[in-house]
C-alpha cells in the first residue's frame, strides 16, 4: 500500500510544480495591484496584464477537463487522464526551464505573501491529501499491493478498462481510479489557481488591515517627537517622482532632509517611510502621495499632514480607476485640502486642471509657468491663461522663459515679479524645467533665498528616475522610460527621442494602462508626436496599433502578441545606430535581455 501512495505522489509532481507556478503568478498580479480588487478588476476588464493571465488561465487544461467528462461514462475514461499526465509533464519541464533561466515570475517576499501561499497550498493540496488517505485506508483485496512487482502485476491483470458490477454500476480498477482522480484533482486546482489565491487574499485582508493600522499608529507616535518638522507633499498625474528627487537634492544642501523611497506613496508606504527614513534632527520630510481613487491622498495626508503641497499636473492617467477626470481632479485636490492652517499650495500654471484648483482654493498659492513672455509677470499685472485670471502676480509666481538646450544642459530665464535671472542647469530635458520650478518654489517657502538658489543650481548634479539613456544590446541605445506611462510623459519622451542622434528610432511600448473609455482619445493626442519622432514602433496594444494606422497607414508599426514576440522584434532591430524608447510598463525579461 505504501508503494501505491508513492506512485500516486509521483503522478502528482508535474501538476504540483505547474500549479505552484500559477499560484506565484496569481500572487504577483495581486501584489502589483496592491491587493486591491478594484485595480485587479479594472485590469481584467480592459485586458491589461492579459499576457500574465494567459499563463494562468490556459485553454488546454479546460479542454482536458471537458474531454475527461465526455469519456467518464465510457470504458475509455482513462485516455483523458493519460493526456493530462503527459501535458503536465511537458508544462513541468517548461517551468523548470523558466526557473533555470531566471524568467520565472515570483512575488516579493513578505509575511502576507507567505500566508497567502500557505493558505492557497492547503486549499489546492486538500484533494490530493484526501486521495492519499483513501488509498491508505482502502483494502483492494490483494495481499501483495505493498510490493512493487505485485502492484504492477495487479494493475496489468486488472487493466484500465472499467468493469460492470451486477448492480449495473461501473467499477474502476486500481490503476484507472488513481489516474482519473489524479487528473481531476490536478486540472481543477490548475484552472482555479487565480480564484484560490484571490480567496486567500480575502482571508488575509483582516490581518493586513490590523498590520496597516499598527504601522500608521507607530508612525504617528514617532511624528510626535518631531514637532518642528516641515512636510512637503507632492502629487500629480506626472512628474511627481522627478520633482521629489530635484527638491530633495536642493534641500539637502541646507537642511537635514528625508524623503519617501520610490513607490512608497500610499498611507502605508508613507508610514513605513516615517519609521525607516525619519532620523533624529530631520528638519524636512518630502513625501510623494499617489492615488487610484478619491480618498486615498486624504488618507495619506492624515498620516503626514503637509505644510506645503505641490500638484505637478493632472491628466487622464488612471482615469478608468477614478471613473472620470473630474474625480481625478477631486482626488488630487485632497492634498491641498489637507494643508495645515498656514500651509501653501504650489501649482503648475501650465496645466488646465491645476488652474481649476487654483481658482477653487482659498489657501495661499504659488504658481509656476514655463515659456511665458516676461511682461506677463510684471508686478500688479494679471496673468491670463485659458480664461483663468489670477490678479495678484505678487504671490511669488515663478516663470521660466527662453528655454534652450545646449550641450546636455538647459538654459532659461527665470522671472519672479520684476526680478530676472539667467540660469543653467544640469538637466537633460527641457520639460524638467517645470519640475525644477516647483522644487524651487518649495525651497523658497522653507526659507531659502532665491539668489542662493540661482547660484547653487548650476553646480548641482541631479539623479532623476526617468528618461535615462542606457547602453543596449548590439551597441544600440535605449531611452529608459519603462515605468507607468501617461500622455504628457509619453509626449515628452518622444521629444527626447526626436532630438537623439540615430539612423533608426524605434518606440517600444505596451501602451498606456488604466485609460478606460478615454484610451482612443488619449492616443489621438500622442500619435502625431509618435509618427513625427520615430521611424518605427513595436507595440502590444491593438488599440494603439489601429489608431496609428488610421492616422498614417504608411508608418512602420508592428504588433507583438506576447513579450517573447516583442523581445524578438527588438533583438532583430538592434544595431549600432538604433535608438529605442522603452515607454511605459516594459516586462523585466525584455529589459534584462536588452540592457547592457
Amino acid at each position: 500500500m505504501n508503494f501505491i501512495i508513492v506512485f500516486t505522489i509521483i503522478l502528482y509532481l508535474p501538476a504540483i510544480s505547474v500549479i505552484l507556478r500559477n499560484l506565484f503568478l496569481s500572487m504577483f498580479i495581486w501584489q502589483i495591484k496592491e491587493y486591491k480588487l478594484m485595480r485587479v478588476w479594472d485590469s481584467a476588464i480592459h485586458r491589461e496584464d492579459s499576457e500574465t493571465l494567459k499563463k494562468i488561465v490556459r485553454i488546454v487544461p479546460l479542454l482536458l477537463l471537458i474531454l475527461s467528462l465526455i469519456l467518464l461514462s465510457t470504458n475509455y475514461y482513462f485516455i483523458a487522464a493519460i493526456f493530462s499526465f503527459l501535458f503536465y509533464v511537458f508544462e513541468a519541464l517548461q517551468t523548470i526551464k523558466m526557473f533555470i533561466s531566471k524568467s520565472l515570475i515570483l512575488p516579493r517576499k513578505s509575511i502576507r505573501n507567505l500566508i497567502i501561499m500557505f493558505t492557497s497550498l492547503i486549499i489546492v493540496l486538500l484533494p490530493m491529501f484526501f486521495l492519499s488517505c483513501l488509498l491508505w485506508n482502502t483494502d483492494f483485496g490483494t495481499e501483495g499491493l505493498t510490493g512493487t512487482t505485485d502492484f504492477f502485476t495487479e494493475v496489468l491483470e486488472e487493466g484500465l478498462i472499467a468493469k460492470e458490477a451486477e448492480t449495473g454500476l461501473k467499477i474502476l480498477p486500481v490503476g484507472g481510479f488513481i489516474l482519473t482522480y489524479v487528473a481531476y484533482s490536478s486540472i481543477i486546482p490548475d484552472l482555479l489557481s487565480f480564484l484560490v489565491v484571490s480567496l486567500s487574499v480575502l482571508i488575509t485582508y483582516p490581518f493586513a488591515l490590523i498590520n496597516k493600522l499598527l504601522l500608521i499608529s507607530k508612525a504617528k507616535n514617532k511624528l510626535k517627537h518631531f514637532p518642528s518638522l516641515k512636510v512637503i507633499a507632492i502629487t500629480g498625474s506626472f512628474g511627481k517622482s522627478t520633482t521629489k528627487e530635484i527638491l530633495y537634492r536642493l534641500l539637502k544642501e541646507e537642511f537635514k532632509t528625508a524623503k519617501t523611497p520610490r513607490n512608497y506613496n500610499t498611507d502605508v508606504g508613507i508610514a513605513k517611510s516615517i519609521l525607516t527614513e525619519l532620523k533624529q534632527g530631520t528638519e524636512i520630510f518630502v513625501a510623494e502621495m499617489g492615488a487610484y481613487r478619491v480618498g486615498e491622498i486624504k488618507a495619506a495626508a492624515k498620516v503626514l499632514r503637509p505644510n506645503i503641497s505641490i500638484v505637478t499636473g493632472v491628466n487622464e492617467q488612471h482615469v478608468s480607476l477614478f471613473g472620470s477626470i473630474k474625480n481625478t481632479i477631486k482626488a488630487k485636490y485632497e492634498i491641498i485640502e489637507a494643508l495645515t492652517d498656514e500651509g501653501v499650495a504650489i501649482l503648475n500654471g501650465d496645466n488646465e486642471y491645476t488652474l481649476r484648483m487654483a481658482e477653487k482654493s482659498t489657501r495661499r498659492e504659488v504658481m509656476y509657468f514655463t515659456n511665458r513672455r516676461g511682461d506677463e509677470t510684471a508686478a500688479g499685472v494679471a496673468i491670463k491663461e485659458k480664461n483663468y485670471i489670477f490678479p495678484d502676480a505678487s504671490r511669488s509666481t515663478l516663470v521660466a522663459t527662453d528655454i534652450t538646450k545646449v550641450k546636455g544642459r538647459i538654459n532659461f530665464k527665470l522671472l519672479q515679479n520684476n526680478n530676472q535671472y539667467n540660469l543653467t542647469v544640469a538637466l537633460d530635458d527641457t520639460h524638467n524645467v517645470s519640475n525644477l520650478l516647483a522644487a524651487m518654489a518649495a525651497c523658497l517657502e522653507v526659507g531659502m533665498k532665491l539668489e542662493e538658489l540661482v547660484k547653487a543650481i548650476p553646480r548641482v548634479e541631479f539623479d532623476l528616475p526617468h528618461l535615462n539613456i542606457r547602453d543596449g544590446i548590439n551597441d544600440s541605445r535605449i531611452i529608459d522610460d519603462s515605468y507607468n506611462s501617461n500622455s504628457d510623459g509619453f509626449i515628452k519622451a518622444l521629444e527626447k527621442l526626436k532630438n537623439m542622434k540615430g539612423e533608426k528610432k524605434i518606440v517600444v511600448t505596451q501602451g498606456i494602462l488604466q485609460l478606460g473609455q478615454m484610451k482612443r482619445e488619449v492616443y489621438k493626442k500622442i500619435i502625431p508626436a509618435l509618427v513625427n519622432s520615430a521611424d518605427r514602433a513595436i507595440v502590444s496594444d491593438p488599440v494603439l496599433y489601429e489608431e496609428v494606422k488610421d492616422f498614417n497607414n504608411t508608418f512602420e508599426i508592428s504588433i507583438s502578441k506576447d513579450q517573447e514576440a516583442m523581445l524578438a522584434e527588438i533583438l532583430r532591430s538592434a544595431r549600432r545606430d538604433t535608438v529605442f524608447l522603452f515607454e511605459g510598463n516594459i516586462p523585466p525579461k525584455i529589459k534584462g535581455q536588452t540592457f547592457k
